[in-house]
This record gives structure tokens, sequence and C-alpha cells, in this order.
């Protein structure tokens, strides 16, 4: 992926960790409406009070019961919406007050220090009444899976009751609206009502010219995803739009020298595990690794492979034709050995490789640790596995460690450095003797780790290997990242256990992103848990790997799968420019219509 489409990506990030937000609880929500409704009622009320405290306190109800009604109305439309239930009609409800309560009550307090009751009133009302209008219509467009019908419903019973209320209120005391008020009445919706229309087009525009279809199909598909992992609208919209590639992934099934029974497993797929949350490849490691211990009943790891978001799975169908793919391949792998080297470190200006051979294969692990490690683009991968053949190799499996994140990540000089430092790295393992060699893996699902806090469903998953009676050890830990210096933290644990070296990994899972209000949308491994109880599941994985360790050989081969839907980097392109854009959209709007049609109707408010 290319450090501009990188760049957009991170932008995409931040953007809708910004918008994220949650709900109060329901009762503070409706003490919340309540208030402001009564407040705004009492408020525009306030000139008649002489007309007696009966005619005050009714009309300051109606305000109140307006906004009640309008929740209960928007609750019964919006009944079996995936994302607008009970709670979030009481946050529509709220959301709509604040364009109607502030000038409703301003125009309260104006007419009866100016003497303009109720002409005054039911006009700020009807201004602030137009911009709920936009304000509902966006709101709806965004969020709601119902249909337009009952979005355009949903739109107009806020607004309605609230003008019913605005023009009642004077009614009761005694001082019915003229026929220029309701003229100017009718003047405000009908620019609020025009200025929406086109305010929603704008948006719905960028969609339409990206990938044909309506912004808001693919806003409300996230939406949908974000605030209830309902994936289906978002999934399908990748699936019409995602671009086929045929994918390969490693297979390393480690088992027992003598007795030929399993010992553990290594899948690293030629996918990238995103987006975000539960869709597409987000889960894949998790899936991938509860696939492949099902079928051999040992703990396996699904180290992050070398790719970025271009590569994603467009829905959970994909990724169960990928793990079918692994699970094939694991019934027919073909390579073998029995020998290995030790595991050699080269470094590069701070890019760290370490490779370990297999006999003819090549297991290689990349690092910029204790500097921040992203996604590396899969050109390096393509280039390092190109070298085999002239290197006397079958194969050449490239892991992005992803262990490190802490500040910005120069992808292109990173991939240069890392790229002298593997092919050193094979060179110096090229000329190490191999031996035969033991292997133990061990597992630990550390129950203290929410999703939440950046430990995905697989836990940890160490694997140590013995040549020649020195022993590394290999941790893969399901998350996305790693704050820095708890690799180092880690691999002195390993030490203390008798280690010469080895690696600790994340598998990038993305079912932890979009889960917390923080900039990055996700946590780190490590950013909010307690290092020393992270550290003991860690010694804990290794230890049961030790007692596991037994002389062993190893079978692989390369998992197909033909026709798979991913993202692309022309669509990712198109995907995170859509968002963006709409945002973009929304602002201009917002400045230059919406904005300018407020101001002219507060003019004629005073001026008619």
């Amino acid at each position: 992926m290319s450090e501009e489409l990188q760049e957009r990506m991170e932008a995409v990030v931040e953007s809708y960790s910004k918008t994220l937000f949650r709900l109060p609880s329901a009762p503070k929500l409706l003490s919340y409406l309540l208030i402001a409704s009564l407040s705004s009622g009492l408020l525009f009320s306030l000139p008649s009070t002489s007309s007696g405290p009966f005619a005050y306190v009714a009309s300051s109800a109606l305000f109140l019961l307006s906004a009640l009604l309008s929740w209960l109305l928007d609750t019964i439309v919006m009944r079996g919406d995936p994302i607008l239930d009970m709670r979030r009609c009481l946050g529509l409800e709220l959301f709509s007050l604040f364009a109607l309560a502030p000038p409703s009550a301003i125009g309260g307090v104006l007419s009866l220090l100016l003497g303009r009751w109720p002409s005054l009133a039911l006009r700020l009302a009807s201004v602030g009444i137009a911009l709920s209008i936009s304000a509902r219509a966006l709101t709806l467009a965004s969020a709601s899976l119902a249909g337009p019908g009952r979005s355009t419903a949903c739109t107009a019973t806020g607004p309605a009751l609230w003008l019913i209320a605005s023009l009642g209120a004077p009614l009761l005391a005694g001082a019915p609206p003229s026929k220029s008020d309701m003229l100017f009445i009718a003047l405000a919706l009908a620019i609020g009502s025009l200025a929406t229309g086109a305010f929603l087009s704008a948006v719905r525009r960028i969609g339409l010219r990206l990938f044909g279809v309506s912004s808001f199909r693919l806003i409300r598909a996230f939406t949908a995803s974000w605030t209830e992992d309902y994936n289906e609208p978002l999934e399908a919209f990748l699936d019409e739009i995602g671009e086929e590639a045929d994918v390969q992934s490693h297979v390393l099934l480690f088992e027992d020298a003598e007795k030929g029974e399993p010992l553990g497993a290594i899948v690293v797929p030629g996918v990238h595990p995103g987006p975000f949350r539960w869709v597409g490849s987000s889960p894949l490691p998790g899936l991938l690794q509860e696939a492949v211990e099902r079928a051999i009943g040992r703990p396996a790891a699904v180290p992050h492979g070398i790719s970025g978001h271009e590569q994603n799975l467009t829905s959970r169908g994909q990724c169960d034709k990928l793990i079918s793919s692994v699970l094939k391949a694991l019934r027919n792998l073909d390579g073998l050995c029995s020998r290995a080297t030790g595991f050699i470190r080269a470094e590069e200006r701070g890019a760290k490789a370490s490779c370990q051979l297999f006999g003819p294969l090549a297991f290689l692990t990349l690092t910029t640790a204790p500097d921040t490690m992203e996604d590396l683009p899969p050109e390096l991968g393509e280039a390092l596995r190109a070298e085999a053949p002239s290197l006397g190799l079958d194969d050449i499996i490239a892991i992005d460690a992803h262990n490190c994140v802490d500040g910005p990540f120069d992808r292109s000089e990173a991939v240069r450095r890392l790229g002298k430092a593997a092919q050193e790295a094979v060179r110096k393992a090229l000329a190490a003797p191999k031996r035969p060699f033991k292997v133990g893996f061990g597992k630990a699902v550390p129950e203290g780790f929410s999703i939440d806090e950046g430990m995905g469903p697989g836990g940890i998953v160490a694997m140590t290997v013995e040549v020649g009676g020195s022993r590394w050890a290999y941790v893969v830990i399901d998350g996305n990242n790693m704050v820095r210096g708890l690799r180092e933290r880690l691999l002195t644990e390993a030490r203390a256990l008798g280690f010469s070296d080895g690696e600790v990994m994340t598998t990038d899972t993305h079912v932890v992103n979009a889960r917390v209000l923080v900039e990055r949308g996700y946590h780190p491994v490590g950013e909010v848990m307690d290092w020393d109880a992270l550290a003991s599941y860690v010694r804990e994985a290794l230890q049961k790997a030790l007692r596991a360790m037994r002389p062993a050989r190893l079978r692989w081969g390369v998992a197909e799968a033909r026709g798979l839907r991913v993202f692309g980097a022309e669509q990712l392109k198109r995907l995170c420019e859509l968002p963006l854009g709409s945002i973009r959209a929304v602002r201009n709007m917002a400045l230059g219509l919406l904005g300018p049609a407020q101001a002219l109707l507060l003019v004629l408010a005073f001026l008619l």
C-alpha cells in the first residue's frame, strides 16, 4: 500500500474515531429531554403569564408533551430497525432539541421584551423547526436501515409536533397567530425542506461518483456495523465492489518425529486482517486459529504476513473460503524436513530480521522495534520469495512482527532497511549447520484482558524450538500491534526461562479496532494492560511449550484459495475518499447553504 493510501487510511480511522460516541443511559437521556423541552416551553410561553397561571403552565407543558410524543411515535415507526432502538430514538429527540429549543426559548424572551408576542416567538421557533428538519434528515439518512418511507415519517414527526406546540401555546393564551406569521412559518418550512434536499443530495452524489450508489448506503452500513456489529449491509456492499484475487497461505505443521502426532501449527494467511471489528477478515486470525486447532487438537499460531488493507477480505463468507483452503492443504502437506538451523538475527540500522531454516524453508520474522512497526507492503514479501530459487530454497516465509507502535512510521525507509536485514539473515542461515530439532507449543488465554483492552480471542500462543542444545521462543499474541518497550520486556522474560533469543509478534487482528474512544480507535497490546499480568501469561504459554517439546519434523505446504473478494488498492482508495468526501460535503453545505438559509430566515423574522 502506497504512503498516500496509508495516510488516507489513517485519516479515515481518525475521522471515525472522532465521530464515535456513546449515548448516555436511557434515564439520563430522558431527564435531559424533559429538562430541555420544559425549559424551552417555559421561556417560549413567558408572555402568556399575563393570561394567568393556567395558560402559562398549559402552554409550557405542550412542548414537553410534543417531545415525549415524538419519541413515542419515532420508536413505533422505527420498530425493528437494528440501529434506532428506543434509546437511540430518545437520543434523536434530544439531538433535535439542540435545533428546536434555543430559538424557541429566545423567541419567547424577545417577544416579551419587544412586545411582539406571539409573532416573534413563532417565527424564531419556525427557524429552529426548519433547522431540525435538516438535522433529523441527515441523522436518519446516515443511521436508519428502515427504508425511505419510515425515515421520512420519522424526520417529520419531531418538527411537526413542535410546530403544533408552538401554535397551541399562544392559542391557549388567547393570542392567535396572524396570517403573516403563518406565511412566515410556511416560508421557513419550504426553505428548510429545500435546503435539506440540496444538503442530502450533495452528500449522496459523493457515493454516486465513486461507486454508482448513494453515499448513505455505505454510511448506514458503517453505522450499523460500528454500533451494533450488524455487518450484513456493509459486507454485501464490499462484496459487490471488491476485486477477485487468488490468495496463498503458508501452512506449517510440526509433528512428533517418532509418532507423527501433531505438536502444533503455524499458518500465515496471505490477506490482511481488517478493516475493523467483525467486518471482512478482521476476525480471521482467531477464526483460522480455532479451525486449525480443532483439526489437529493442538495449539496453532496465526502471525501477521506481509500485507496491507488493500488485501482485506470483504466478508465473513470469504474468510470461510480461505479457512477451507487451509484445512484442505493441512490434509495434503507435501513438504517434509527433520533438520533445522538455529535462530539467526541480522540488523540494518534498527531494522531487524531473524531467520531460521527448516530444511529448504526459510522462516523470517521482521521488526523495527523499538521503533514503530506498521503494515509492510506485499511487494516486500514477494521480492523475498522471488529470491528463494536462486538461494537453493523452496520458499521464504516472511512475518511482519507488528510489535511496536510509537509515533509515525517511515514505511519506505523501513522497507529498504528490512530488505537488507532479511537478505543478510538468510545468507547467514544458509551458512549455518542444520541439525535435528525439537519443537513444543503452548497456549494461554488471558482471563483478565478483553477485546476492548486489545486482546483478541486467540490469546497467546508460544512455539519453542531447540537445535543443538540452544532454545528459541516465538510468541504470537492475538492483538493489533503493541506499545513500545513491551516486546523487549517479554523477550527478557523468555531469556529468564533459558531461551537464547526469539521474537514476540501480534496477529494484527482488527476485532479490537473501532471499539474505544481513543485517537487510534483501539488499544495496542500493553497500552491499558498490566504488563506484569501479561508477562505471567506469556511465561505460562512458554512453560507449556517447554513441557510439550519433542523431537520434531515439519510438514508444510501452500493453501490456494482462488477467486476471493478483497478490497483492492483502487477500491480501497475510493473507500477512503468517500467518508472524507462526505464529511467535507457536510461541512461545505452547512457553511454554504444551511447557514445562509438560517441567517436569511432570522433576518426576515425581525423585518417582516
